[in-house]
């Protein structure tokens, strides 16, 4: 059964056997321009639900070709549909509301050049070689975590401009998903465990190198952005620092000990991108590097042979 085959296939048959409404297949944009293919679903029959969660078919077409039966399809998307509208609180008219919006808005980074399509869609303000745009976190719990897109006709809905918008998404940020440092060596040995070092810890670990994220991981690459994250680190590691984007959702801190092999570095971001990292997920090809002295946040400009 071809791809698009599939994808009638279950529509037709969470409508007419699992008798949902509303189905629809949908085209979806993500990040770096990549298109993924969703079902859209409305309520069962006899249910009533204020959000309509969207599930994506690629990776339900790979389970197909790995084996799974279309029943078996069919359970996992029921399953995926109750768990997200069940976990969910969403009231489409508390939506309409940017006093009851502004308080859940939040930012994350994309790359600038690859999502030129997206951008003309949505507010944005650029920093570095990257794009911060902004999303609605809908309540949420440990194991579910879902967002809206804030869009250029959603500012108009709401009545207000791009700078409110990005005020407050800088001030909610840190407060709603904080940062968290995972060190070098806690992640080679596999402990389980982070630790944050704007507690009460001294730099007692490894810390030649930083993962920096968020507590859900997820989107966690713009904690390098909050406020005091960099000033904080590089004045207890006593040196400037690079930034190394790992994906959208963490970056690398390395410190400068005047020995870094920055081209080196530069050629495994492109090597890593090319062959490990998700498409929609890579974050930039670019080093940063971070001035303690000066706290000045820039593109490193060295200058490598082309390999």
């Amino acid at each position: 059964m071809t791809y698009k085959d599939f994808c009638n296939n279950i529509k037709e048959k969470m409508i007419n056997e699992r008798g949902y409404e509303n189905v629809r297949l949908i085209d979806v944009r993500k990040n770096n321009d990549v298109i993924l293919q969703g079902l859209c679903m409305g309520a069962a029959d006899g249910e009533d639900s204020d959000i309509s969660p969207t599930i994506y078919l690629n990776g339900m077409y790979e389970k197909y070709l790995e084996g799974a039966t279309t029943e078996d399809i069919l359970d996992l998307l029921e399953r995926s549909y109750k768990d997200g509208a069940n976990k969910l609180k969403f009231n489409k008219n508390d939506f309409l509301d940017y006093e009851i919006v502004r308080k859940r808005l939040a930012f994350k980074l994309i790359n600038y050049e690859k999502n030129k399509s997206l951008l003309e869609e949505i507010p944005h303000t650029k920093v570095l070689d990257l794009a911060m745009c902004f999303y609605y976190l809908l309540e949420d719990d440990k194991s579910c975590v879902a967002s809206i897109q804030v869009r250029n006709e959603h500012l108009e809905m709401w009545g207000i401009e791009r700078d409110i918008l990005i005020r407050d998404a800088l001030k909610n940020t840190p407060e709603m998903l904080k940062v968290k440092t995972i060190t070098m060596g806690e992640f080679i040995r596999h402990l389980g465990f982070t630790r944050d070092i704007f507690g009460d810890d001294d730099l007692e670990d490894d810390y030649s190198m930083i993962i920096l994220t968020n507590e859900k991981k997820i989107n966690g690459a713009g904690c390098f952005l909050y406020e005091e994250v960099l000033p904080k680190i590089s004045e207890k590691m006593d040196a400037n620092l690079y930034i190394i984007p790992s994906s959208v959702h963490e970056v690398i801190l390395v410190p400068d000990n005047g020995n870094i092999d920055l081209c080196y570095i530069k050629e495994l971001v492109k090597e890593v991108n090319n062959t490990k990292v998700a498409r929609d997920e890579i974050l930039s090809y670019e080093v940063y590097e971070y001035l303690k002295d000066e706290q000045e946040l820039r593109v490193c400009q060295e200058i490598c042979a082309a390999s």
